[in-house]
């Protein structure tokens, strides 16, 4: 089966359901659930530590899925050292086995700033890259994306420049990572 996006999929069950409207109400409702139930979406938010370059978040990735897309947004002003600050995706803390922080990626966030402003963001897509106003936009490792049994995923921000630090204890990022279960 191609794959369909969660919204897609939604329309295409609740246009197959037939009878009266209440019999469609109810239809739609356990469609909308048998959606949800498929489509995961795990988010983790934490802010920045004055004198600390790194922020590390955690979300957990169910068993029989693979991850979709990962975004990182700003949801609290961040201040900063001058330097470029990413992320890395890893299934331990400071790994890079799904992420690597390393090319275009190491300034996703942000290159050669000291500040990054409340909604600026970086994800796996493309086009939410763009929205968001990322500077890159950091790929997945090849055959890292598929969990037969449940684990956690760490996600590291950072600033890619060793010594460089967070400034103020104001800044706060929020991962979500997006999985399809299988």
């Amino acid at each position: 089966m191609a794959h369909v996006s969660k919204q897609s999929l939604q329309n295409q069950l609740d246009n197959a359901r037939l009878g009266d409207a209440g019999q469609r109400r109810k239809g739609r409702a356990a469609n909308a659930s048998l959606v949800d139930s498929l489509y995961t979406i795990e988010t983790a938010a934490g802010l920045t530590v004055s004198q600390s370059g790194i922020l590390n978040l955690q979300t957990i990735q169910p068993a029989k899925s693979y991850i979709e897309e990962i975004t990182v947004v700003t949801t609290a002003e961040a201040s900063l050292d001058e330097s470029d600050l990413g992320f890395k995706v890893g299934t331990s803390e400071g790994g890079e086995q799904i992420i690597a922080m390393s090319g275009a990626t190491t300034a996703s966030l942000g290159d050669s700033v000291t500040a990054v402003t409340e909604g600026t963001g970086s994800s796996t897509t493309t086009l939410l890259t763009t929205a968001l106003g990322g500077t890159a936009t950091p790929t997945m490792v090849q055959h890292s994306v598929y969990a037969s049994t449940e684990r956690t995923i760490h996600t590291q921000i950072s600033c890619s420049t060793i010594g460089k630090l967070f400034d103020t204890n104001t800044g706060e990022f929020t991962v979500a990572v997006k999985y399809v279960k299988l």
